[in-house]
């Protein structure tokens, strides 16, 4: 199920700002304190960009809380940001405490794991993008019904509740996951720099990689064909559960507060 029904959308509602604000903060935090270490750069919790992340954070957040459609934009946007903290920055990051706490004689072995880790990750979501791309341009009716969910162009609703089943090829995505993995897990084994940290972030990258086989990059091509016809047509898809979002949104704490703000104002 890509696009959250109203069960979903409930936590990811209500946990937002807390998650994308005060969570991203721990996380940048950690992750970039690691990488400047790991470059001997200096940096600081308490610093102008970390206040900046932890503020768009907060905005995001409540962004979400408050006024997102949980269509195809916001989508596209919360899988890049996973990609991107949880894919990227988190296996950099278990690299660089790697390479402070190992300390070899030249940054190489580091550099080499950070670029065979990005390129493992990033040529795992892109072949199957691309893959998935290829299918729906043989079969253009597969964007908009699936077994992901149903668009309706008429109306321009997106229904999470509701798809046709298609088979999906699961096994070449994860044969190419593992297979462009294979190197730095063998490296991490066998070669001269093996540690634990190195074996727990090959075991990350298979993970996420594998993630971004399967789901994310299929997932993102259906995005980005349903993008392409909002352009087109110069509309929007709305999530069809929207009116039940918005009414859990009503019971929210600033949203009653801005009605009886409201009330007051028109009563006056």
């Amino acid at each position: 199920m890509m696009f959250p029904d109203i069960e979903r959308a409930r936590p990811l509602l209500c946990h937002a700002p807390l998650c994308l604000g005060p969570g991203s903060f721990m996380i940048f935090g950690f992750c970039l304190y690691a990488i400047a270490k790991a470059n001997g750069i200096a940096f600081q919790l308490t610093s102008w960009p970390m206040l900046a992340v932890l503020v768009a954070g907060l905005a995001a957040g409540y962004r979400i809380k408050y006024r997102s459609t949980l269509s195809v934009r916001f989508l596209a946007a919360y899988t890049v940001y996973i990609v991107a903290v949880f894919g990227l920055l988190m296996g950099t990051a278990m690299f660089s405490v790697w390479s402070f706490i190992e300390k070899p004689a030249s940054s190489k072995p580091y550099l080499f794991f950070v670029f065979l880790y990005h390129a493992t990750i990033l040529t795992s979501l892109a072949l199957t993008f691309a893959l998935k791309l290829r299918e729906l341009k043989r079969h253009p009716d597969r964007r908009f019904k699936n077994n992901e969910y149903l668009a309706d162009t008429r109306s321009f609703t997106i229904d999470p509740n509701c798809g046709m089943t298609v088979p999906p090829n699961t096994l070449a995505p994860a044969t190419i996951a593992l297979t462009v993995n294979l190197p730095i897990a063998l490296n991490t084994y066998i070669g001269e720099n093996s540690s634990a940290i190195l074996i727990v972030a090959s075991l990350y990258a298979l993970t996420f990689s594998y993630v971004a086989a399967v789901f994310i990059g299929p997932k993102l091509a259906y995005l980005y064909e349903l993008y392409r016809y909002e352009r087109q047509t110069g509309r929007r898809f709305v999530n069809r559960e929207y009116e039940k979002v918005q009414a859990l949104r009503r019971t929210f704490l600033l949203s009653r507060l801005l009605a009886k703000l409201a009330s007051f104002r028109r009563a006056r």
